[in-house]
């Protein structure tokens, strides 16, 4: 695809002396709704895909680059695969998750499109609005580090605080609070830049 938010930040964090794998994972609607119809056929969802591709490159970067301090970092819908990776992986220490603080049950009502089973929001997010949602997702990253980016004008997470609040007390229950933090921004839904890193 063309080159788009997501490869901008990873160069700059190879800049810095990260070491960097960007999975090609698409947001075009019509490239998700046609690989997304075709992988529910065969017992498969576009998460589960995407995860692979994820968790592959963390395997990669552990055994051949020899990373020993290894995280996820997405926007969006990035975002919300990081923080699935990271709770399902022991092997991710940290997640920076930008633009995906927000209820997907709220994101998926709000979204008129939800209910025509030919389209994206069905499948990528349908599985989830039902029964779960970010602030239990994001809570099966504990105890890793978790950040999330909130754009001042990201009218996709328009709404982030009850979430957050959520998710700030199973850290702080567990003593963790310090490895939890939010980076507002003044910017739309997009990298914060380097305020995460």
């Amino acid at each position: 695809e063309d080159e788009d938010y997501g490869r901008k930040i990873a160069l700059e964090y190879a800049q810095q002396g990260f070491t960097v794998i960007v999975p090609n994972i698409t947001s075009q609607r019509l490239v998700n709704n046609a690989i997304s119809a075709h992988a529910y056929l065969y017992g498969y969802t576009l998460h589960g895909i995407m995860l692979q591709f994820i968790l592959s490159c963390a395997k990669y970067l552990q055994e051949e680059e020899d990373v020993k301090h290894l995280g996820s970092v997405g926007i969006s819908n990035g975002g919300l695969l990081a923080l699935m990776a990271t709770a399902l992986s022991t092997h991710f220490k940290f997640v920076l998750a930008s633009g995906a603080l927000k209820s997907i049950y709220e994101i998926s009502l709000s979204n008129p499109r939800i209910h025509d089973r030919l389209e994206y929001y069905f499948y990528f997010r349908g599985p989830f609005w039902m029964e779960f949602d970010i602030a239990p997702l994001a809570s099966l990253v504990i105890p890793n580090i978790l950040i999330f980016e909130v754009g001042s004008n990201d009218r996709l997470v328009k709404g982030w605080e009850s979430q957050y609040l959520q998710i700030q007390k199973n850290y702080k229950e567990l003593g963790l609070d310090s490895r939890l933090g939010r980076v507002s921004f003044s910017g739309g839904h997009e990298f914060s830049g380097n305020q995460g890193v």
